[in-house]
């Protein structure tokens, strides 16, 4: 079904009970042929637990090749390190043990792979689809359109698929780029992340132009659980997998006019259009987050009150928020501001409103307040366990 040699990483380091459920998961999935690669790479913990798991695991679609480390490489090295795997391979699918796979993330990645892998605009593919805007901290819904996928200029951790041109360009990056400023395109709290080699690859597709494949249905769901790099387990990054076998789909060309596209603060472009104004002349802001690129052009749409001349209004009232300009839907929630005329703030913006908008709240105050407690609760909690955690280095 398809031209190009593409294997499957997995990714493991202290959590055998997590790499078994990631690999029986993979195992369930539907496979063309039985001749496809497996690759477990074990990160030293210091003991035999994981890799006497990998050993015990019978794959039953092709090759199982186990690797380990005789010293402990820490996450970011360890994933940079299995980039190296594409020596060998057209394409590798990245799946850490904290994930589950979809019956059919094999075929989506056979039928995008087969799609974009020359193209380089696309720095990678996604099996992972974003329900949630983790710059904003709050919900985030892709629009819908005719295609399977949309477009994000975001790379992805909780399953994707690495291309050996387009990673390749990505590592000469990295190495001539590994002093990690704060800039006023990337969004800082991805900025502060200290350990992370994502940053890095988020970094690299804003400052390239790059986008990374993602589907409206996900291939891969993340459990969260507490770990290296998280204190307690949450379920917050779990989203609907898609279910059954897939035969086709709809895939764009990346120029199309018909395809959506995110940029990396999960704002839609391509709005200048409703306004008619020229690419370059907009910055989309509805949520709020890009603090420091108020003036970078003329035109802003924000749901921030600011003090610079107000052109129109609009409503949020309308899924996903993009739709509100779209539809040309007025209210008093977003605004267009020309930044090179200051004026007076306006009025309205209720942050209570939008906070309703985006989290559906309705009814039932009193379970309301008894999670916010809870919530409340748990933050205290972390801090406590990370302050102590501190302590003990």
């Amino acid at each position: 079904m398809s031209d190009y040699k593409i294997g499957i990483l997995t990714i493991g380091y202290n959590r055998a009970n997590n790499l078994l459920r990631l690999l029986n998961s993979i195992n369930a999935a539907t496979f063309p042929t039985d001749d496809v690669d497996l690759l477990i790479s074990i990160d030293n913990s210091g003991t035999k637990d994981v890799e006497n798991a990998a050993n015990s695991f019978k794959w039953l679609h092709g090759r199982k090749k186990i690797y380990t480390y005789p010293e402990r490489l820490g996450l970011r090295k360890h994933i940079l390190k299995c980039g190296d795997f594409l020596d060998f391979y057209d394409a590798l699918v990245v799946l850490e043990d904290d994930l589950v796979v979809a019956p059919s993330f094999y075929m989506y990645v056979l039928m995008t792979v087969n799609k974009y892998i020359e193209n380089n605009n696309i720095a990678g593919i996604s099996l992972y689809t974003h329900l949630w805007n983790h710059n904003a901290g709050l919900p985030f819904t892709p629009c819908p359109s005719m295609y399977d996928v949309y477009f994000l200029q975001m790379a992805q951790s909780w399953g994707q698929v690495w291309l050996k041109s387009q990673w390749k360009d990505f590592k000469r990056w990295y190495e001539e780029n590994k002093e990690f400023d704060r800039a006023d395109d990337f969004p800082d709290f991805m900025t502060n992340w200290t350990k992370s080699w994502l940053k890095y690859h988020n970094k690299y597709c804003v400052t390239q132009n790059k986008y990374f494949v993602y589907p409206y249905n996900s291939y891969t769901t993340c459990f969260g659980e507490a770990g290296e790099h998280s204190v307690v387990s949450v379920s917050n990054f779990q989203v609907p997998m898609m279910f059954g076998n897939i035969e086709t789909l709809r895939l764009p060309d990346f120029n199309s006019n018909d395809a959506i596209k995110y940029d990396i603060f999960y704002e839609r472009q391509g709005l200048e259009k409703f306004f008619r104004l020229h690419d370059g002349e907009l910055t989309v802001d509805i949520y709020g987050k890009k603090i420091r690129q108020v003036k970078n052009r003329k035109y802003l749409l924000s749901s921030r009150v600011l003090p610079y001349k107000v052109i129109k209004t609009f409503a949020l009232q309308m899924r996903p928020q993009e739709q509100n300009i779209i539809y040309d839907v007025q209210g008093n929630d977003i605004f267009l501001y020309d930044t090179e005329i200051e004026a007076s703030k306006s009025q309205g913006n209720d942050e209570e409103n939008h906070y309703i908008y985006y989290h559906r709240i309705y009814g039932n105050t009193r379970l309301l307040l008894k999670t916010c407690f809870k919530l409340i609760i748990e933050d205290v909690h972390i801090a406590i366990i990370q302050k102590r955690k501190k302590y003990k280095k």
